[in-house]
């Protein structure tokens, strides 16, 4: 899980290394869901590239907004 600062404008970078050759079948997204109020706080848009190549469209794809959660 990872919680970076917003800076309106800039990019949030997440790069994960794994030392080796390894074989990814798929990549899950758990988008912030702290409350209904809060989950605009999520990612919106996700590029990914593997060794420097997109496996995502240039542009992104776009995650769906967290339901969020009230406990009551």
């Amino acid at each position: 899980m990872w919680l970076v600062p917003y800076n309106q404008g800039e990019d949030h970078t997440l790069k994960i290394e794994l030392g080796r050759m390894t074989q990814i079948g798929s990549i899950k997204f758990y988008n912030y869901n702290k409350s209904s109020e809060d989950s605009l706080r999520g990612v919106k848009t996700v590029t990914i590239k593997v060794d420097g190549h997109f496996v995502t469209p240039p542009a992104g794809i776009t995650l769906r907004k967290a339901p969020g959660f009230v406990l009551e």
